[in-house]
């Protein structure tokens, strides 16, 4: 004889291993969300580079003006700053990534190359870089995107901008 509460037990029971399954996923993709926030550096771009390679870890370091050189280039979670003068002015990109891209100094920056992945903003408020882009430069990321160019002739040439993903809000 065919019994509906033992089916109705089973059912409960396969429930509750299938719902167990998907906290263990959620656990893991906060675990990741959690650690890849904690991992985000700062990374200054040292005075005297070693080369004009932006992935290149020599070039940078951990504080402005003297610090640490870092274990790894810039990521995409990392924000990337251009504070001073370099001996090295024009700096190949050559498909890095990062978070903030901030240029502050007064000296004047010439960009050629393209970002992988920009996954915040790219900032250069007293208008000194020049960016001649190939390739793609992707923006990445649910947040906002500020392109802030200073009013002065900075440029962006060549290449393609490119903002994922695409949300159009009317």
């Amino acid at each position: 004889m065919f019994c509906f509460d033992n089916v109705f037990i089973y059912l409960q029971i396969k429930i509750y291993i299938n719902m167990k399954k998907f906290y263990k996923i959620i656990l893991i993709g906060l675990v990741f969300i959690i650690n890849n926030q904690l991992n985000a550096a700062n990374y200054y771009w040292r005075a005297t580079p070693v080369n004009n390679l932006f992935t290149n870890v020599g070039n940078w370091e951990t504080s402005p003006g003297g610090g640490l050189s870092p274990a790894v280039a810039p990521g995409i979670s990392d924000d990337v700053f251009f504070p001073l003068a370099s001996s090295i002015s024009t700096i190949a990109l050559n498909a890095g990534n990062c978070r903030d891209f901030s240029v502050g100094a007064l000296g004047t920056f010439t960009f050629t190359g393209n970002i992988t992945s920009l996954n915040g903003s790219l900032l250069c408020p007293n208008g000194n870089a020049t960016f001649t882009l190939t390739g793609t430069t992707t923006f990445t990321g649910n947040g906002t995107h500020t392109i802030n160019m200073g009013t002065s002739a900075t440029k962006i040439t060549g290449g393609t901008l490119l903002f994922l993903p695409v949300l159009l809000a009317f």
